[in-house]
């Protein structure tokens, strides 16, 4: 499996960016739909869907500092201001999340059909939370 692996990483782009985006990618959509299916399970058992949004964006959070901060945007700081950061970032997610459940609940749709949105859409504001802010590089310090 490592050779696997190491296929992989060598095919990459080049860029920072987009390597950090490819294990961004694999990595969010592993976390992603286990929040989403989490969702999904919770409001098909009859849990409301807010409730149900917070219980999957939580667990997914907790999951996605460790595996963002260690692997997708690797290097980068794991600080406390990091995690502040990162709680920030979560907290906007959770709102896009709360948006998709709402606009599918005043369109009279099964609270499910929110999980497209969730899976596509949140995960690409995430990025560039991530990435531009949460996981940013130091700046350097001036003399």
């Amino acid at each position: 499996m490592p050779g696997a692996w190491r296929w992989v990483a060598e095919r990459l782009p080049a860029d920072g960016a987009g390597r950090q985006l490819v294990r961004f990618a694999i990595a969010g959509a592993g976390i992603t739909f286990l929040s989403a299916f989490l969702y999904a399970a919770l409001t098909a058992g009859g849990l409301d869907p807010f409730l149900a949004n917070s219980a999957a964006t939580l667990a997914g959070a907790m999951l996605g500092y460790q595996v963002h901060g260690r692997w997708s945007f690797r290097g980068s700081r794991m600080d406390g201001p990091a995690a502040l950061r990162f709680a920030g970032g979560a907290a906007i997610g959770y709102g896009l999340n709360s948006l998709w459940v709402w606009l599918t609940l005043a369109a009279g749709l099964p609270p499910q059909a929110a999980v497209p949105a969730m899976v596509f859409a949140t995960p690409l504001a995430a990025f560039a939370i991530n990435r531009l802010w949460v996981f940013a590089p130091a700046a350097p310090a001036s003399d």
